[in-house]
């Protein structure tokens, strides 16, 4: 028998934001009704969110949790190092043909925030 404690309140004391790296999209990017959005997320603690954002509309977010060998050899110290990647398609049926910037926010469970365009 034991105690589990689960804290919901973010960490304190953790002032390290997190690092992405972004295989899809990337500039030049094209898509139609379905933005793939693929890479790797890392923190000293633990990735809470990856939020998408096109010309600063919400699409969707995602958290990582597939196995990704980059992120594993590079970070083999970081918490939950198997399971770094992330891979989501964002529904852009309601965007109009045109060009578009893609803004990610990547969140740690400090609150700590990394944005990506």
């Amino acid at each position: 028998p034991g105690r589990v404690r689960v804290l919901h309140a973010p960490q304190a004391g953790d002032a390290a934001a997190p690092t992405a790296v972004f295989d899809a999209p990337l500039t030049g990017h094209r898509f139609d009704t379905t933005l793939e959005v693929t890479g790797y997320a890392v923190d000293n603690r633990r990735i809470a969110t990856i939020e998408g954002y096109l010309d600063g509309a919400f699409i969707g977010s995602v958290r990582p949790g597939r196995f990704d060998l980059r992120a594993r050899n590079l970070f083999p110290t970081a918490p939950y190092a198997g399971n770094l990647g992330f891979t989501a398609n964002f529904d852009t049926a309601a965007f109009a043909a045109g060009n578009y910037t893609f803004t990610a926010r990547v969140y740690d469970t400090a609150g700590n925030v990394t944005v990506y365009t």
